[in-house]
């Protein structure tokens, strides 16, 4: 007793702030791997390990700060599990953690993701906010201790080795599992892999380096440059085009007969090819269903969703581009500025892209340069209930503007985040469908509404005598995040229906996400060129997948790594050239 007599109240304070940071910090960390995160192959007692490790580091400069200058240390306790919040939300609708320098992005704060960012909370993320605060709290109650305790050396010195320690035991723990995860390579190889920022996925850094590891990996990706392109690379991306581009032409249909001038992509949020299974979609989404029985749609309901980091965006991408997007980067701030083969490029007419946010989202107003198209037209939602009408009022008026041929792409909202309450104008009253909870009677109004919108802008296309004279495409741009509706609408494919297809009816077959780009050009009968090379993306025309379903992979590891060469490599196109 003798010993606590001797403690100040001060050094108690002190004491007690040390916790509460360390366990702030730590927790933070402990929270994404074990909740969001789950089980990926990492143990539970090695995520606490990484835990301890991350507060500990976290508690450090408050031990080696002396006064005033410990006040620092409120910088990590408030940046930390608001970072990790962040990330938890993120996760929940995106499948991973935030890539570096997405947290750049303006769209931080675009109503879009705040929205799906309040329609994810959770009430155990809480506790990630209620320690932050009473760590603050007791910061500014507590300062005099804060200010006036003197850590001995030998405890500063015993704090540095126990980090040490820590970081070398999770440092030693991580290669481990790698080698686990890729058993039969190199030691050498494995210490490589998982020591270097840009050879392991974001959850992974996260949960094998924890915190601080993961803020390394943005780190890195935040001051990292593109490496140019080298000349095996540029061979091998040769050999892949010239081998698709025979596929391609071996296969071409005879679209080069069609009187068609246009085209219309349409591309819309989270409409997901479960919708199609009820019997009450004739009442709830009626112009769609009307669709799966015309004689001049091309119907697609098994489609895998390729999408990865800010799904939005790698919808579009892959869209616009014919190439799969990145699995562990942000692909449109990392590498929107650059010269990507495009269905704008290859059509070379007249063309605009319409959509509803801010041009800043998404970096809209660098992509759209670098898909070719001649204009952007952004920002025309007034309200956020009735996006749809305004968007394609605006596209209408856009079409109309265009002197010649062209290409018009667009891009819906109101699905974005359709699991929230519906605000929204329906056509008339939706009958309640058995089974469905609320989360998913919103999406089937907000379904309801976009629908109605679709349907009046293909009336007006008829009326102004450009329907017959254009190819249409409604493309779902991701499937329905996942946690936010139940098994009723959430599922495996999205949908497309393309209308004045030469090609129709029901196409049986699994296809992929990026085999739309090549399926266009087939339709119009185009056949490109990108620096030079055949170009037809890295994906295959769904016009004989029933006739080659068999052929079709999955998995796509040798297109992904074509992708990520031209989009992460530079080059010029005396790189293509034959020598």
């Amino acid at each position: 007793m003798t010993i606590f007599k001797n403690i100040k109240k001060t050094d108690w304070q002190f004491y007690l702030i040390c916790l509460l940071v360390f366990l702030s910090i730590g927790w933070s960390s402990l929270y994404i791997s074990l909740f969001p995160l789950g089980d990926n192959g990492v143990s539970v007692s090695f995520k606490v390990l990484v835990a301890i490790m991350d507060g500990a580091i976290g508690l450090l400069p408050f031990l080696l700060l002396r006064g005033k200058w410990r006040f620092l240390e409120l910088l990590p306790v408030v940046v930390v599990p608001l970072v990790a919040l962040a990330n938890v939300l993120f996760f929940r609708n995106y499948g991973d953690l935030i890539p570096g320098r997405m947290y750049f992005m303006s769209q931080v704060t675009d109503p879009m993701v705040t929205e799906a960012a309040a329609a994810s909370f959770r009430a155990g993320d809480v506790s990630l906010l209620i320690l932050q605060i009473v760590t603050v709290c007791l910061f500014v109650i507590f300062r005099k201790a804060v200010i006036g305790f003197k850590i001995k050396r030998k405890a500063l010195a015993g704090s540095l080795a126990t980090v040490a320690l820590l970081m070398l035991v999770v440092c030693v723990g991580s290669v481990r599992r790698v080698y686990k995860w890729n058993p039969g390579e190199k030691m050498s190889d494995i210490i490589i892999v998982t020591m270097m920022f840009d050879k392991l996925n974001w959850q992974s850094y996260m949960e094998l380096g924890g915190f601080w590891g993961y803020m390394a990996r943005c780190s890195f990706d935040i001051f990292k440059e593109s490496k140019s392109m080298s000349i095996d690379e540029a061979n091998r991306i040769k050999g892949f085009l010239n081998k698709r581009n025979q596929d391609y032409k071996q296969v071409m249909s005879s679209s080069k007969d069609n009187k068609l001038d246009n085209l219309i992509l349409i591309v819309v949020e989270s409409l997901t090819s479960k919708a199609f299974d009820y019997p009450e979609k004739e009442e709830y989404m009626p112009y769609l269903a009307s669709l799966e029985k015309d004689s001049t749609a091309l119907v697609v309901k098994n489609v895998i969703p390729q999408v990865t980091f800010g799904q939005s965006s790698d919808g579009q991408f892959m869209y616009n581009t014919g190439l799969l997007p990145l699995q562990e980067e942000a692909l449109v701030m990392n590498y929107g500025e650059k010269d990507y083969p495009s269905l704008a490029k290859a059509l070379a007419i007249e063309s605009a892209e319409v959509i509803g946010e801010d041009k800043s989202s998404w970096r809209h107003s660098v992509t759209t340069r670098s898909y070719g198209f001649g204009s952007l037209h952004y920002n025309s939602v007034r309200s956020m209930n009735d996006k749809d009408r305004e968007i394609f009022e605006k596209a209408l008026t856009v079409s109309n503007g265009f002197k010649g041929k062209f290409f018009l792409f667009i891009t819906t909202l109101t699905m974005h985040d359709p699991y929230t309450e519906a605000v929204v104008e329906n056509k008339g009253e939706i009958s309640p469908i058995s089974g469905f909870t609320d989360e998913d009677f919103n999406y089937i109004k907000r379904l309801n509404y976009f629908d109605n919108e679709l349907s009046k802008f293909i009336a007006e296309l008829k009326a102004c005598g450009l329907y017959d004279k254009s190819l249409i495409v409604i493309a779902s741009d991701h499937q329905v995040r996942r946690g936010a509706a139940s098994k009723a609408i959430v599922g495996p494919y999205i949908p497309w229906i393309i209308l004045n297809s030469p090609v129709t009816g029901n196409v049986r077959s699994v296809v992929r996400q990026v085999d739309l780009f090549p399926t266009i050009l087939e339709i119009l009968g185009k056949d490109y060129r990108f620096m030079g090379m055949p170009y037809s993306g890295v994906g295959r025309s769904i016009l004989h997948a029933d006739e080659e379903s068999s052929a079709r992979d999955t998995i796509m590891e040798e297109e992904k790594e074509i992708s990520r060469l031209l989009i992460t490599r530079k080059y010029s196109p005396e790189y293509f050239r034959n020598k």
